[in-house]
């Protein structure tokens, strides 16, 4: 992880994953690319500006993408981004070229799920958002009690 110590653009950016500079796992070399951060700590210009941000997660071996919704007030009168998780994250029809790499054995998951297994010793481990929100309708009522709700499902990140 970038200390920004040469340049504090690159803070907390993560460049190596186990001393590795790829995933290696994909196949593909975008998907394959270890960018982004921990999620704990992101370029201060970076947020002040509104631009995208990325969050390596290990366990997907993935980046997950944070898009600027808006700026808010926190109770303390101090300005808050609102960064939003793509809502194509666990999109895999032809409509979504970000999720094109993501096979696994030469299929996708259903839409509203992402396999981990590549990364997870072949194990069958799929992540979702809440209530498989967005996700296929078949998923939701798959399950007694699932009621996908944007209002309470929807990931975001704030940041000040």
């Amino acid at each position: 992880m970038n200390t920004g110590e040469l340049d504090i653009e690159s803070v907390g950016q993560i460049t190596r994953w186990n001393g590795q500079d790829k995933i290696g796992c994909w196949g593909d070399t975008d998907c394959d690319e270890i960018t982004g951060s921990d999620g704990t700590i992101f370029p201060a210009k970076a947020t002040k500006q509104g631009k995208t941000l990325y969050i390596y997660n290990h366990a997907m071996c993935r980046r997950i993408a944070l898009h600027f919704n808006k700026t808010t007030m926190s109770k303390d009168g101090l300005p808050v981004q609102e960064y939003n998780v793509a809502r194509n994250l666990f999109d895999f029809t032809n409509n979504n070229t970000d999720n094109k790499c993501y096979q696994y054995k030469g299929s996708y998951p259903q839409t509203g799920v992402f396999n981990t297994g590549p990364c997870q010793n072949d194990k069958p481990i799929y992540v979702s958002f809440p209530h498989f929100w967005l996700g296929d309708k078949q998923l939701q009522e798959s399950i007694i009690g699932v009621n996908a709700d944007e209002n309470k499902h929807k990931s975001y990140f704030s940041n000040s």
